[in-house]
């Protein structure tokens, strides 16, 4: 449904985005996880079709987005509320797209359905909570019937029923209706909790996001290879070929646990000791001190099979090209 090539954003010198390829499929719910200063926003905002990349297509549907589109909506994240009710509001953006009368009427009170806001139909939208507020801007776009929704950081400024209230909202229209959409957010939680797909931002590009074993560390040549050093005795082996400054990240699903050394090509491997033993998403995280820790995540009949607990000694193995690559700017080289 909709992909990103080549996109580039710029504020004179300095660079907010860098996406080689980025896509959204029809029926996905993605949460686009980062800090603030990341370029979420940004990124929404050129979907959109608010503003332009400095370079790069934006494709929905098989056409490019250069302007806004009635299929897809946004909800900026303090959104204006006019003086005039909660109805009124919601009827307000339905101005101008040719919807008059018995199907406006009906428009309204199905977004306001959704919401659950009926009740407070007829209110000033001006003194409703922060939490309302948010509803009735989402209420107010789905009203516009988008199919693609944009919402950037939902739940920054609502308290924490009425974040759960948005959040199960989102689900219901991803999951009932189908809905395709993308939230940015700063909070992990609420991510987990509206999405099935978690990218965060890193370097200016959304990538997915993996819990655990994300390093910072300097690259270098050895004998050929490259390899990464992550510790005061811990130099991983990588794919590629990298100088400087880099940041890495190793799936916890790649991470390989053995009773014995192993033979294979993984060019990894490290002994170490089992720290902690924890669930996590159905699985078990089985972090391992190696000089640094690492985790790995294993099912329950895995880690039976391996007979392991806390504080039993432990080979940890990974693939060079398992290793996820983020070269600094301003040091880093591929």
């Amino acid at each position: 449904m909709l992909k990103l090539e080549n996109i580039k954003k710029s504020y004179g010198p300095l660079s907010v985005l860098d996406i080689p390829s980025w896509e959204v499929k029809q029926g996905e719910s993605v949460a686009l996880l980062g800090a603030n200063a990341t370029g979420k926003t940004t990124l929404l905002e050129i979907t959109a079709g608010l503003i332009q990349p400095t370079q790069g297509v934006v494709h929905f549907e098989g056409k490019s987005v250069t302007s806004p589109r009635t299929e897809i909506r946004i909800v900026l994240q303090n959104p204006v509320m006019f003086s005039t009710s909660v109805a009124g509001n919601i009827a307000y953006g339905l101005h101008g797209n040719g919807i008059t009368g018995r199907e406006r009427a009906e428009r309204i009170r199905e977004a306001l359905r959704i919401v659950g806001l009926e009740n407070l139909s007829r209110k000033n939208a001006l003194v409703l909570s922060e939490g309302q507020k948010q509803r009735v801007a989402i209420a107010r776009t789905l009203a516009l019937k988008p199919r693609l929704l944009l919402l950037d950081e939902p739940s920054a400024s609502v308290d924490k029923s009425s974040m759960q209230h948005i959040g199960e909202i989102l689900r219901r229209l991803n999951e009932k209706e189908g809905l395709t959409i993308i939230v940015a957010t700063h909070d992990l939680d609420f991510a987990r909790r509206i999405a099935k797909r978690t990218d965060t931002m890193r370097n200016g590009r959304p990538v997915p996001y993996i819990s655990g074993n994300m390093y910072t560390g300097a690259a270098f040549d050895n004998n050929g290879e490259t390899q990464v050093g992550i510790g005061a005795d811990v130099s991983l082996v990588i794919g590629g070929i990298y100088r400087g400054a880099v940041d890495i990240i190793i799936p916890p699903e790649h991470v390989v646990l053995s009773k014995s050394p192993i033979e294979s090509s993984m060019r990894n491997r490290f002994k170490g000791r089992v720290v902690r033993l924890a669930e996590e998403d159905g699985r078990v995280s089985v972090a391992v001190d190696i000089g640094v820790p690492i985790s790995a995540a294993l099912t329950h009949s895995a880690l039976a099979d391996l007979g392991i607990t806390i504080g039993n000694d432990i080979y940890v193995s990974f693939k060079a090209h398992g290793v996820i690559v983020f070269p600094h700017e301003e040091g880093g080289t591929k």
